[in-house]
């Protein structure tokens, strides 16, 4: 089966619809529309590009259309738009998109960033100057997050130069899972309740922070997520309180200073606005779903451990340590994910991490990090904790990305130890793995196992596999196959936890499916859509999230809502990418 290379997907701005550039002063173009009125509509289209009950973004021309439609409330205005969106659209494939997530967020973030207060009332909202001023808000804000920097030859398409300008934009598009995120976040909080350096502190910053237990804070961001259950399915953002004391809103819902809008920091780090004591804007959904992971270890570590002191006045708590900590709980999350997912594939070997360690002269090496073997198939894996940091990922440029050192880059995730790992696999694990085939024919699956959602966008695989191939002369071992590079992220695994525990057969398809075509590699998650199709959640996580139910909200109506969505959402579209 063949593959499409890649092309960027027009995003359609100020410019071209108006054959100049946006004001200087965006904030003026909406100026006269009601600040509340505003902010709804901008996160009710943020909602409808992404509802609760879908994995996808809607990014479909047929969806372009109607909201098209939606903010343009006169047919003349309609028509005006419709021609510059037409003369960029070649197919129902091939078409522009004026909505996106992306642009929705940065104008949110902007609004709240601004200060912004419109001297309208919320009931004077609705005249068609108003909706023509959201619409062309939102254009100039296309405008702003498309900006990327010419290359020196046009004519040439390279994806690793073009990488660094997508990635903020690309790492918007992928997909946070509502049930799986807060049962790893679940697990992550459990290590740091039980390690000796964290323990008073995880729990002093969620009483604090939240007022409420770790575990509990799970269970709200879950269920704050699935059982809000608005009389209108579209505007399931808007939370209405009605004799609940939820201090999870009020701690979710404050403001800070952020200076540099296009890293979002207000609405990451709290998803929720206040418009009255009672009556909330959910942001975005997936945003709230990483305040369980992603976003903690940030907050936990900014917001807590930061700030500690010994009595010299000294930092308590080391960031390095901090990573490395929390690396060790990857791994060990890592490790019971592929021990159950293999447990019951019979004449195969599954080592990890410290099963892997040899002696040899002058002392103790580590193979690989995971090592699994049926027959003459070899999977040689490298687990990496680490993420891009802002000040590269928002560069803009490969300079800025690499940190001026290409190599270090990728040796940092682990690139070069995959060859290495190859090296060492061939030579020395015939000491762990009696049944080794050394000297006859075996295909070799190399893979590093990631944690950064950034590392999942849609030209890093590729990127990755050209530094990897540019490695591969180092390897001379007679009758070795060594497949490409995937690069898996911890998501895709716990996806196929439960239908590899059946049939750990299947973990072959899924990567020879990932590298079909050579020409490009897809992300991994590319393979698990196209071949995993309506599956359901583990029974461990409902069984989790019952028992969280039963110790906290003692059965009451939004307990059944969540055990409701629980025993029904596990189901998955089977949309490709």
């Amino acid at each position: 089966m063949s593959l499409t290379l890649p092309t960027p997907q027009l995003i359609l701005d100020y410019n071209q619809f108006y054959n100049s550039p946006p004001p200087e002063s965006r904030i003026e173009i909406i100026k006269d529309v009601p600040t509340e009125a505003l902010l709804f509509e901008l996160i009710a289209l943020n909602y409808r590009l992404k509802p609760k009950n879908e994995v996808h973004i809607n990014d479909s021309l047929e969806f372009q259309i109607k909201e098209l439609h939606y903010f343009t409330k006169t047919n003349e205005l309609r028509l005006q738009y419709s021609k510059v969106a037409e003369k960029y659209t070649n197919s129902k494939q091939d078409y522009p998109l004026i909505f996106i997530r992306q642009s929705c967020l940065y104008a949110i973030e902007e609004i709240l960033n601004s200060n912004f207060k419109s001297i309208v009332p919320s009931n004077e909202f609705g005249t068609v100057d108003h909706w023509e001023s959201i619409l062309k808000y939102l254009l100039a804000i296309n405008t702003v997050v498309t900006q990327i920097k010419e290359e020196k030859d046009e004519n040439e398409i390279n994806f690793e130069s073009l990488n660094p300008k997508f990635i903020p934009l690309n790492e918007l598009s992928i997909e946070v899972d509502p049930v799986f995120t807060p049962y790893r976040g679940y697990w992550l909080l459990k290590y740091f309740q039980q390690h000796q350096d964290y323990s008073q502190a995880i729990k002093q910053f969620f009483n604090r922070q939240h007022s409420v237990e770790p575990d509990e804070f799970i269970l709200h961001i879950l269920s704050n997520y699935l059982a809000n259950n608005n009389e209108n399915p579209e505007h399931d953002f808007f939370y209405l309180l009605q004799n609940v004391d939820d201090g999870i809103f009020d701690s979710l819902s404050n403001r800070i200073n952020n200076n540099e809008t296009f890293k979002l920091l207000n609405i990451r780090k709290n998803p929720f606005i206040q418009l009255e004591p009672n009556k909330f804007l959910l942001t975005d959904n997936i945003f709230l779903l990483e305040k369980c992971y992603s976003q903690f270890i940030n907050d936990f570590w900014f917001d807590e451990l930061k700030n500690y002191k010994d009595e010299q006045g000294t930092n308590k708590f080391n960031i390095h340590k901090y990573r490395s900590d929390f690396g060790y709980f990857f791994e060990t999350y890592i490790e019971t994910i592929l021990k159950n997912s293999f447990q019951n594939y019979k004449h195969s070997k599954l080592l990890l991490f410290d099963d892997l360690k040899v002696s040899i002269k002058g002392g103790e090496i580590e193979l690989a990090d995971v090592y699994f073997r049926y027959n003459n198939k070899v999977i040689i894996g490298q687990v990496k904790s680490g993420n891009i940091y802002d000040t590269e990922k928002y560069g803009g440029d490969v300079v800025n990305l690499y940190k001026n050192d290409r190599n270090a880059f990728f040796k940092n995730f682990g690139v070069n130890q995959i060859i290495d790992s190859i090296k060492s696999i061939d030579e020395h694990i015939s000491e762990l793995d009696q049944k080794y085939p050394k000297g006859h024919q075996l295909k070799c699956y190399p893979c590093i196992i990631v944690n950064d959602k950034a590392l999942q966008t849609p030209f890093m695989a590729d990127i990755f596999n050209k530094r990897f191939d540019e490695l591969l002369p180092d390897i001379n071992i007679k009758k070795l196959i060594i497949k490409p590079l995937s690069i898996i992220h911890v998501s895709d695994l716990e996806k196929l936890e439960e239908s590899l525990n059946k049939n750990p057969k299947e973990i072959w398809d899924f990567l020879d499916d990932n590298h079909r075509d050579r020409r490009f590699i897809p992300p991994f998650y590319n393979s698990v859509y196209r071949k995993w199709k309506y599956r359901k959640y583990p029974d461990k996580i409902v069984e989790l999230y019952k028992q969280l139910i039963e110790k906290y909200f003692n059965g009451n109506k939004t307990a059944g809502n969540i055990g409701i969505a629980n025993s029904g959402a596990g189901h998955w579209s089977n949309q490709q990418r």
